[in-house]
């Protein structure tokens, strides 16, 4: 038995332009994408790594590594999720990526504001003046969490 198929109203070309656009080694980074320097001496980023590890006295709050293994199914299926929807044209790659990006920062945020052990130190919860959530001091740590598309 054999059959032929022919495509007359071209949607196989677009249907491929659209896997297309989800190869190419298209990624999406999350994290402290930007190195803005402090009063200090300290850049943004590297606090976000000695947090993010430890270093020093501070020890390890992991809030990207972590989110990741913690919710690493819930990414994967709506990593699945976008892209079937990009392959059916109901959204574009672009779309895909950008959604993709806000979402996991919005789980990574949620992680550092649901607090992440160890507890403060007192000397710590002295100079926060009482505030008590690691990784939340004045906020510029939190706010710098983005996404772009990775190389």
């Amino acid at each position: 038995m054999s059959a032929k198929v022919t495509d007359t109203g071209g949607g196989t070309k677009e249907l491929l332009a659209r896997i297309r656009a989800l190869g190419g080694g298209r990624k999406v980074r999350v994290g402290v994408l930007s190195d803005k320097p402090l009063r200090g001496g300290k850049s943004l980023m590297e606090i976000a790594i000695i947090h993010e590890f430890g270093g020093g006295t501070v020890p390890a709050r992991s809030f990207i590594r972590a989110t990741m293994d913690e919710r690493s199914s819930e990414i994967l299926a709506l990593h699945a999720d976008l892209a079937r929807s990009v392959i059916a044209g109901t959204i574009t790659a672009d779309a895909a990526l950008a959604r993709l990006g806000e979402t996991v920062v919005a789980m990574v945020k949620a992680r550092i504001s649901g607090g992440i052990s160890p507890a403060l130190a007192a000397s710590t919860l002295r100079k926060k003046g009482g505030k008590n959530t690691p990784l939340i001091a004045t906020g510029q740590l939190l706010n710098s969490l983005s996404w772009d598309e990775g190389e």
